[in-house]
């Protein structure tokens, strides 16, 4: 409380907190490709993903060929699930998942975009801050022209890194 010379107050007021710092966990991130441009098909793009409070915290790494971070119908879009240590791959309307493709099987999973390999699939490294996965994909003849690769990264309380272009990948 303070009082001026007419012996007005002004109240109480809070000018502090007590007790400990509280602040809003950072959102995860997507990290460049390798490589970061590519021509040609089949092709393994590394996508890494990084969460500043462990690897352990990301739940999916999803991706998208396209020229602008929109999924739409009839495109390659599918992800990879921690949890599950597996590919999945929508279907060219989006209205369902095919899946799960083992990292490292001799089985595919395709759309009339893309084909997922599962033999040159894997995950790269799960430690630290950072996840990266190698994903193997070739486009099919009808899946023409320069495309990003977009990626957004999930974490299991829920928040995302949002869509960027991590590669790009000509054909």
């Amino acid at each position: 409380i303070a009082q001026d010379a007419t012996s007005r107050d002004s109240g109480w007021f809070q000018i502090s907190q007590w007790g400990p710092l509280v602040t809003a966990p950072s959102p995860p991130f997507n990290l460049p490709s390798t490589p970061a441009s590519a021509t040609g098909s089949p092709q393994q793009f590394s996508l890494t993903a990084r969460e500043l409070s462990g690897a352990f915290n990301i739940s999916r790494v999803y991706f998208v060929l396209s020229v602008a971070p929109v999924v739409t119908a009839n495109s390659c879009h599918g992800f990879y699930d921690r949890g599950t240590n597996a590919l999945y791959l929508f279907n060219d309307a989006l209205t369902a998942v095919m899946g799960p493709l083992s990292l490292g099987s001799a089985n595919t999973i395709e759309n009339s975009q893309c084909t997922l390999h599962g033999s040159t699939s894997a995950v790269v490294s799960d430690a630290g801050t950072d996840l990266t996965v190698r994903i193997g994909m070739s486009r099919k003849s009808t899946f023409t022209g320069n495309k990003n690769v977009q990626q957004i990264v999930l974490t299991n309380a829920g928040r995302d890194s949002g869509w960027s272009a991590v590669a790009t990948w000509n054909q």
